[in-house]
């Protein structure tokens, strides 16, 4: 029985569950971890790519990408340019168009991401779990907080 009621009707639970559920969330949404980001990104607005940007979004990081059930279609139409470099269309794009909600981005060839665009709807990171290899990019810190595949860059 992991759920009680007591008599006198006060909800407690399994306090295990409670440790278990509490662990689970720091080793998914790794706040340490995202805490040293912050401080480096301040308010600036990033962009993960091979990494859940809910984890950001979770730690009160600003960013261009994420889960959203509601937003303009304009924003989706100008997400969709990152996508298409001199007029390729990737898989990813395609699949992103059957997308509602989802804003993100999973490919690392960055011949085939638009940079430019990246920072026009205003993210001036990339927050990436590889090493990404581009003249537009700087990398501010490779395994970040000593944490490994946490790779931030600036984007030039």
């Amino acid at each position: 029985n992991l759920i009680n009621f007591n008599k006198n009707k006060k909800f407690s639970s399994n306090s295990s569950i409670n440790s278990y559920s509490s662990s689970s969330f720091k080793l998914y949404y790794e706040p340490k971890n995202y805490k040293f980001i912050k401080e480096i990104v301040k308010d600036d607005r990033i962009l993960s790519i091979g990494k859940d940007p809910m984890k950001a979004i979770i730690n009160d990081i600003s960013v261009i990408d994420g889960y959203h059930y509601l937003y303009p279609l304009s924003y989706k139409k100008k997400f969709k340019k990152i996508f298409s470099l001199d007029g390729k269309k990737l898989r990813e794009y395609e699949d992103f168009s059957n997308w509602g909600h989802r804003l993100q981005i999973s490919s690392y060839d960055l011949n085939t991401i638009n940079l430019e665009q990246i920072k026009i709807l205003g993210a001036n990171y990339i927050l990436s779990n590889k090493l990404l290899n581009s003249d537009a990019l700087k990398l501010i810190c490779d395994n970040c907080n000593q944490a490994e595949n946490f790779k931030l860059y600036k984007i030039n």
